[in-house]
């Protein structure tokens, strides 16, 4: 009889352990799907762009990615040795362009071929020609051009750009 109780409790243990397997796995499927879902609204012709984080604080390293999914190389110019953006502010319900950014040196630029992924890392400074620090909702607009045949084609703005982040200015 000792067995069957034995028997009985390894049971009821190994089935707590299967559920809290299958609840963890569960759980950690839906926060792919969520971050899959949030990635989906990033995609213009194929092309994502997304951030590791939305919300930073002022001067942290954002990580940058670049999926091309689309039918095209492409081309994203650079700002020295790292790739070339502008950094916008949401300011009462419109994107404003904080300043032109100025470059020392132009360089060659990156290529992203078709079916890759391009990753880099910046800091967030949108203020490097501002005294004043202000928190709200940024994004980066990146160089980034479709290459045809052998020209540089714009792409609409809306291919250009991160998804919002929150900035936390100190």
């Amino acid at each position: 009889m000792q067995n069957i109780g034995f028997i009985i409790r390894t049971v009821k243990c190994t089935t707590y352990v299967v559920i809290l397997i299958i609840t963890v796995t569960l759980s950690s499927c839906e926060r792919d799907k969520t971050i899959l879902t949030h990635s989906e609204y990033y995609k213009n012709n194929s092309i994502i762009i997304t951030l590791n984080k939305s919300e930073y604080v002022y001067k942290e390293t954002a990580e940058v990615t670049i999926i091309n999914l689309s039918d095209n190389d492409l081309i994203l110019l650079n700002c020295g040795f790292i790739p070339g953006f502008y950094f916008e502010k949401k300011i009462n319900g419109q994107w404003k362009l904080l300043y032109d950014k100025v470059c020392a040196h132009i360089h060659l630029p990156f290529f992203i071929e078709q079916g890759t992924v391009f990753k880099f890392s910046t800091d967030i400074d949108p203020f490097e020609n501002f005294t004043t620090h202000s928190s709200g909702t940024y994004r980066l607009k990146l160089w980034l051009y479709k290459i045809v045949g052998d020209k540089r084609k714009s792409l609409d703005d809306s291919q250009l750009v991160t998804p919002e982040f929150f900035l936390i200015s100190n």
